[in-house]
């Protein structure tokens, strides 16, 4: 059981069960935003450029399987 999200300005009716991440991005505008909000939770050693640069390339190709929909 889902349900329908329905876009008035087109009259688009959407089956939300099998729309994914990435859809809903870019239908409905939405943006990421990080914000380090674990950072005050957290107590790691300060990373080098090469390990912040390492850190970012995970983040940014586990992003794109997650807005795929690649990730259950």
């Amino acid at each position: 059981m889902g349900f329908t999200l329905i876009k008035q300005k087109y009259m688009t009716i959407l089956n939300a069960r099998n729309l994914t991440l990435e859809e809903v991005h870019r239908l409905f505008g939405f943006q990421k935003h990080y914000n380090d909000s674990f950072s005050n939770y957290l107590s790691l050693e300060p990373l080098t450029e090469v390990e912040q640069q390492e850190l970012k390339q995970i983040q940014h190709d586990f992003d794109r399987y997650l807005t795929a929909g690649k990730v259950s």
